[in-house]
């Protein structure tokens, strides 16, 4: 049987869809999958600008 895993990340964006920041919140315990997390995230900056309400201030943070 296989074990799933998964990785808990905090990221901040702008008002703009920049990713400003981005961190574990909780590991995966697989130390290859949590780098690889973060790098997309990273790399996938900009994303779509979010919604105007959503912003504290001028980011939003996300955890998922």
């Amino acid at each position: 049987m296989r074990r799933r895993v998964a990785s808990l990340v905090a990221q901040r964006l702008d008002g703009h869809g920049r990713v400003l920041s981005v961190a574990l919140a909780r590991s995966s315990g697989n130390a290859a999958l949590d780098r690889a997390t973060l790098a997309m995230i990273r790399r996938a900056s900009p994303v779509p600008k979010p919604p105007a309400e959503l912003l504290s201030g001028d980011s939003l943070e996300i955890v998922a």
